[in-house]
């Protein structure tokens, strides 16, 4: 159903909100089919800087968690690994290292206002969530293929951030 979203928004059907009753047309599942090469040419780089990025702040001193099921930490790799066969996605999220809850909402906020400032909508997409334990996590969407930006960018960001 996501992928059938995903492709009707490509071909120009209005907020590619499709009924889950609707069956895909043969010719959708054609362009389906001719499209995915292209797809993962194009997503493969943005999903190699998110693997990048996720291993860079898995290291960073100013991080708690990271969750990306392409780390060897991640409690769910081996099934994603079966499951995600064309690669782990371009999604990361994770958590500043631990403090009071109040202070680190702050913490979060102002980083993610920095993140935004440093990186375009196109280069990197920056939302908040409240993770276990109502503590605030950092979700980043990797949308560039430039690996060593991003990094760069993330640890610049994390380094100025108020702690």
């Amino acid at each position: 159903e996501d992928a059938y979203r995903m492709l009707a928004r490509s071909l120009g059907e209005p907020g590619g909100v499709v009924p889950s009753s609707r069956r895909l047309p043969e010719d959708l599942l054609l362009h389906a089919a001719s499209s995915l090469p292209v797809l993962l040419d194009v997503l493969q780089p943005r999903m190699d800087a998110a693997r990048a990025a996720a291993e860079s702040l898995a290291c960073h001193p100013r991080v708690g968690r990271v969750s990306y099921p392409g780390l060897s930490s991640h409690p769910d790799r081996g099934h994603a690994a079966n499951v995600l066969i064309h690669g782990f996605g371009t999604r990361v999220s994770f958590t500043l290292l631990g403090g009071e809850r109040s202070r680190e909402a702050a913490e979060v906020e102002s980083l993610r206002a920095a993140l935004r400032h440093r990186f375009g909508p196109h280069e990197l997409s920056v939302d908040l969530a409240e993770g276990p334990g109502g503590v605030p996590r950092i979700i980043l969407d990797v949308c560039s293929d430039d690996a060593l930006g991003v990094i760069d960018g993330l640890d610049g960001c994390l380094r100025r951030a108020p702690s």
